[in-house]
């Protein structure tokens, strides 16, 4: 494994919603989420760009909360904090202070209330997740897709 795989960090991905849906997520059971736009964090603290390839790809079984959403919704965006630091809790804690928590998602391993958060503005979403980096005080790297072009809903 080359060295810039093994960069460890946490992550918010940018999903977009089209339609709301009803999903079974493993151990969760079945929920609706509605349509709109989420942030799900994450930590990778064997690799980034492995855990992120992972979330972009098509898996074959799931392994994460975030992989039977992934079924539907669209990643529009990443921030990566590469750190050797614990953070992700931390990063959870700072969206979940401005946007409405999913609950027990992403979370079966500690004691947050989720790791994943609904917004209506993908935008406003887009911009707090761009302020974790300067909150966890870690530089961001940054890699988006199409979130420029969506309207503001």
């Amino acid at each position: 494994m080359s060295q810039q795989m093994a960069v460890p960090g946490v992550y918010v991905l940018i999903l977009r919603l089209e339609e709301e849906a009803t999903l079974s997520v493993g151990s969760l059971g079945v929920s609706i989420y509605a349509s709109g736009w989420y942030g799900y964090v994450g930590s990778a603290l064997g690799g980034l760009i492995g855990r992120l390839r992972h979330h972009l790809s098509i898996p074959k079984r799931h392994h994460w909360h975030i992989d039977y959403l992934l079924q539907l919704a669209r990643v529009t965006a990443i921030v990566a904090i590469p750190t050797h630091r614990p953070l992700e809790c931390s990063l959870a804690a700072f969206l979940g202070s401005r946007f409405p928590v999913v609950p027990h998602f992403g979370s079966s391993d500690c004691q947050c209330v989720g790791h994943l958060f609904y917004s209506q503005h993908g935008v406003a979403l887009m911009r707090l997740a761009l302020d974790a980096p300067h909150f966890l005080a870690c530089p961001r790297q940054t890699a988006s897709s199409s979130l420029a072009e969506e309207p503001d809903r």
